[in-house]
């Protein structure tokens, strides 16, 4: 798991079974579904009609968030054969946070690993090339500074944590059941004192 002076490790997401990315989606959608509701309320309680307001935002925001979660259950099975049910994650992280990346779908565990490997290698004469490798190889990724998050939330019974940060961003992070123990707790050690930390 170790790999130069970062802990490396790489998970492989299965798609069809995974409930924490869709509620998450759910949960960012029904967020989206309040824009309009809420404009159109204060609109119209600017106007002094704020109980036609309320009735408006009632019926806007239903009508929105259905139509949004009726378009995520036709899009979301779409999303997953797209990605083929599942796709790797390599996770990078060390004393300051944890890096999320996402990998090409066409790459083998393997080959992944071995990525990593020889990323790991140049760390110690490069670090700009390690960095540029893993990246040009990698479709998405995001970071979080272990002194930025403000929430823990680790559903050990997933083996999944997600880190809230105070800029309001968010990491999923999937753990192997070997290694959940260690890297939950190395995550709240190197994490602020005033961190809320809530298990599920």
């Amino acid at each position: 798991m170790r790999r130069g002076d970062a802990y490396r490790w790489v998970y492989d997401v299965n798609l069809w079974k995974d409930t924490i990315l869709p509620v998450m989606f759910i949960r960012i959608l029904l967020l989206a579904a309040l824009a309009p509701a809420l404009v159109l309320f204060a609109v119209t309680a600017l106007e002094g009609e704020p109980g036609k307001g309320l009735l408006l935002f009632i019926q806007v925001y239903g009508m929105t968030a259905c139509g949004l979660i009726a378009l995520f259950i036709v899009v979301y099975p779409v999303f997953i054969v797209i990605k083929g049910g599942r796709y790797s994650i390599l996770f990078e992280m060390d004393d300051h946070g944890i890096r999320h990346i996402e990998m090409p779908r066409t790459a083998r565990r393997s080959e992944v690993m071995s990525w990593a490997g020889f990323a790991a290698g140049v760390l110690a004469k490069n670090p700009t090339l390690m960095g540029s490798s893993l990246l040009a190889g990698s479709k998405s990724q995001s970071y979080s500074a272990f002194q930025n998050v403000r929430k823990i939330i680790h559903h050990k019974r997933k083996g999944v944590m997600r880190l809230i940060c105070r800029d309001m961003t968010r990491n999923l992070i999937y753990l192997h059941p070997a290694d959940a123990e260690f890297v939950g707790k190395f995550i709240t050690e190197h994490c602020k004192k005033d961190v809320q930390t809530l298990e599920k």
